[in-house]
């Protein structure tokens, strides 16, 4: 494993810091204590497909209306898919968000602490997990920072050209 001079991490948290002051944003699932583990989880279901302030303005309101797993479940799958019908793809999005609650019912409401278990969970997968695996971290308490794609901090940060793909 490669090592990093001494104070280099230091300087990148900082770096990664200042850079999210300018430009990240201001989205409800960024703040530590405003969702719950699982809540971020079902978040990151509803974003896939779909932009991050759209999700932004619905999630407020769904989760304040439905803030335990069972007020979902509760819902029934038709119910469900009515109320993410604003967010588009909402008889998949329902099916995908039940099983999740469901499974996380089975486990009597509590997430797995490591992030291949998390993965193995119904529509979790390395997709919502690995989406922005700090997050989820630190959703997990398994880590700290702020949310945001490292990817395009380091590109940002360091002028580095995006390579195509073949």
């Amino acid at each position: 494993m490669a090592t990093i001079p001494p104070g280099t991490a230091e300087e990148i948290t900082w770096l990664l810091d200042q850079w999210f002051q300018s430009n990240g944003r201001d989205l409800p699932w960024r703040t530590p204590t405003a969702l719950a583990p699982w809540q971020v989880i079902v978040t990151e279901m509803l974003l896939q497909q779909t932009r991050a302030e759209r999700v932004g303005v619905f999630i407020v309101d769904f989760m304040a209306r439905h803030a335990t797993p069972d007020s979902i479940r509760a819902l029934g799958i038709d119910n469900l898919a009515t109320e993410l019908r604003p967010l588009g793809l909402h008889n998949r999005r329902a099916q995908r968000i039940a099983a999740f609650l469901s499974a996380l019912d089975d486990r009597g409401g509590l997430l797995p602490r490591s992030m291949s278990e998390l993965e193995a969970m119904p529509n979790v997968g390395p997709y919502v997990a690995g989406r922005d695996r700090v997050k989820l971290q630190c959703a997990l308490g398994q880590g700290s920072g702020c949310s945001v794609s490292a990817r395009t901090w380091i590109g940002s940060t360091f002028s580095l050209a995006r390579r195509s793909r073949s």
